[in-house]
């Protein structure tokens, strides 16, 4: 009898750790949506959800540049690299833009 109510709590517990796994990729998906948003609100706007984005694809080991775009990364990639940091300088300007223009700055410094 003990046999039996061994590889029932076996059991029970083989489908506790399916569950778990779920809630854990479930989880994880969540964390990684919320770190685009993030993200995106830190850089500004529509802009910084696209690089967000591109980032995230990066990060995640897919090619972002245009000659392999969405293809599996085996390493560093330096096109990928190149737009990414171009990107990036440019959502830092286009931020600092529109934080002058929310602050009434922007006026002034474009004369």
């Amino acid at each position: 009898m003990e046999v039996a109510a061994l590889k029932q709590r076996v059991a029970a517990l083989y489908d506790e750790l399916a569950n778990l796994e779920v809630q854990i990729a479930d989880l994880a998906e969540e964390n990684r949506r919320l770190r685009l948003t993030q993200m995106a609100q830190e850089e500004g706007g529509l802009e910084g959800i696209a690089f967000a984005a591109l980032k995230q694809l990066y990060d995640d080991g897919f090619h972002v540049c245009n000659l392999r775009f969405g293809g599996m990364r085996e390493e560093a990639c330096l096109f990928c690299a190149d737009l990414l940091h171009r990107a990036s300088a440019g959502e830092g300007r286009l931020a600092e833009a529109q934080r002058a223009d929310r602050a009434g700055l922007g006026s002034e410094s474009a004369g």
